[in-house]
């Protein structure tokens, strides 16, 4: 049976085109299935609970490909690297892993298929000389980053692959929506009133809204005059970059905020920083230093009216009203987070007063390593550990986990505070051997210090605990 195949829908922008396809499927009775093409290692939270099939297999293994290219009517290719640090990366994920996925639709699905959509980049074209949009017209000067220029060199193999099959390559401006992480220190920021702009410039940048882009991306494979053509799909109307913060501002019920320019220099420092803990941990590197390089041109514009004119297609969402919506989405995954529907009452309270337990275990094996402070009696340091770290941060990080970062905070900061100066005038449970801060015998700034501290404890074990708790969302 012919089937519809989205590779990268996991992804931000493929998970809004599954959920699109899906709807349209029960809208007009399609009789094809949706396969998704993932990876083993793939997040998969964005799809769960939908009704797609997914195929497990790797852009740059030719073998795996052919299980879900054959018989295809539809092959919706999104799957790429957007996020690293190596440029052989980028072109390993766009370019080989668009070439090898075209050789499988020649051989596996010449007859079938209707369409090959290469999901490219406004990247690729590259930024306009002016403050005028550029069209499909536009010769793209040398790309300004890898990821540009991995999405132009592939755009030129799709484009030769057109001669033995229908093509359309469509290249989205910058996107946003719902399930998106990129935007989320923008919206963070303008909820403190914060408008940040990158660098003193004035900058301009289109915008496209998740859900209308799949539409343009649908209504593109699926008609003829779109074969063998590039389109632009963005909003017509083109916004600078401090109009797009103040409007996100707006979005989350702030419109009165501060913009602040932030040197393109110091997001360069930020990335470098970014890319390191990539190194060490994985995730992410968000921002990358490819990445500052396309946020720092000027006239990021384009026109999409060739789509308009060859397919009807045009945005109809305001940058507003998508801000709106995207705010609305985040605050309701921020309470997911913190609220732990799927964990019962009782389990979250064990893990808490473990994870903090263990935390508590940690201070109190460095204090004696380093020999800060000894109890009397000595085994008093298990009641310590087992009372105040487990079971009381435990259970105040647990009551205050929906609360904000200050006054998660508080708790922790009277507690050391009070119970430090309690402890030097009347209960003589610990003495320390070296003064803190050094060279200071002040009970009270040693209280204050300490307090000061300890204070950060409960907001980190709230912040370890969502990390689990989005662990468990991924794996189910």
């Amino acid at each position: 049976m012919a089937h519809i195949l989205v590779t990268g829908a996991n992804g931000f922008i493929g998970s809004h085109l599954v959920r699109k396809l899906l709807e349209l499927k029960q809208k007009e009775s399609w009789s094809e299935d949706i396969l998704c093409l993932v990876r083993h290692t793939s997040d998969l939270s964005s799809l769960t609970g939908l009704d797609v099939k997914l195929v497990i297999g790797n852009l740059l293994d030719p073998g795996s490909l052919v299980p879900a290219v054959k018989g295809a009517s539809y092959i919706y290719h999104l799957g790429a690297e957007v996020y690293t640090i190596s440029r052989q990366r980028f072109f390993d994920s766009i370019v080989t892993g668009t070439e090898n996925l075209l050789k499988a639709a020649l051989t596996n699905a010449k007859t079938s298929l209707k369409r090959f959509l290469f999901v490219s980049s406004h990247a690729a074209a590259g930024p306009a000389p002016g403050n005028q949009p550029i069209n499909e017209e536009h010769q793209p000067g040398p790309p300004v980053s890898w990821y540009a220029e991995a999405k132009l060199k592939a755009e030129e193999m799709v484009k030769q692959y057109g001669k033995d099959l229908p093509i359309t390559i469509v290249r989205p401006t910058s996107v946003y929506g719902p399930r998106d992480q990129a935007l989320v220190p923008v919206f963070q920021a303008a909820r403190m009133r914060i408008n940040a702009k990158n660098g003193f410039k004035k900058r301009y940048t289109g915008m496209v809204y998740a859900p209308d882009l799949v539409e343009g991306m649908i209504a593109a494979a699926q008609h003829p005059a779109a074969i063998g053509e590039t389109y632009f799909l963005a909003n017509p109307q083109n916004y600078s970059v401090a109009e797009m913060t103040k409007t996100i501002g707006k979005a989350v019920g702030k419109p009165f905020g501060f913009t602040i320019p932030i040197p393109i220099f110091f997001l360069y420092i930020v990335a470098i920083f970014s890319e390191l803990f990539y190194l060490f941990f994985r995730g992410k590197p968000i921002p990358s230093r490819d990445k500052i390089r396309d946020l720092s041109q000027v006239y990021w514009l384009c026109t999409p009216a060739k789509a308009k004119k060859d397919f009807g297609w045009e945005a109809k969402t305001s940058l507003l009203e998508g801000a709106k919506a995207t705010h609305h989405y985040m605050t309701a995954a921020e309470k997911q987070l913190k609220d732990m529907p799927l964990e019962s009452r009782g389990m979250l309270w064990l893990k808490y007063f473990l994870l903090s337990l263990v935390l508590g275990l940690i201070i109190e094996v460095l204090a004696w390593f380093e020999k800060v402070y000894v109890f009397h009696p000595w085994w008093l340091v298990f009641g310590v550990i087992s009372i105040l770290w487990g079971l009381i941060f435990g259970s105040i990080a647990m009551g205050m986990r929906r609360l904000g970062f200050l006054v998660q905070y508080i708790p922790g900061f009277i507690l050391l505070f009070g119970g430090e100066l309690l402890n030097h005038y009347y209960l003589h449970g610990w003495s320390f051997l070296r003064h803190i801060p050094p060279g200071n015998k002040n009970p009270v700034l040693r209280a204050l210090v300490l307090g000061i501290l300890t204070g950060f404890l409960i907001p980190i074990i709230n912040a370890i605990m969502k990390q689990f708790y989005k662990i468990k969302l991924r794996l189910g």
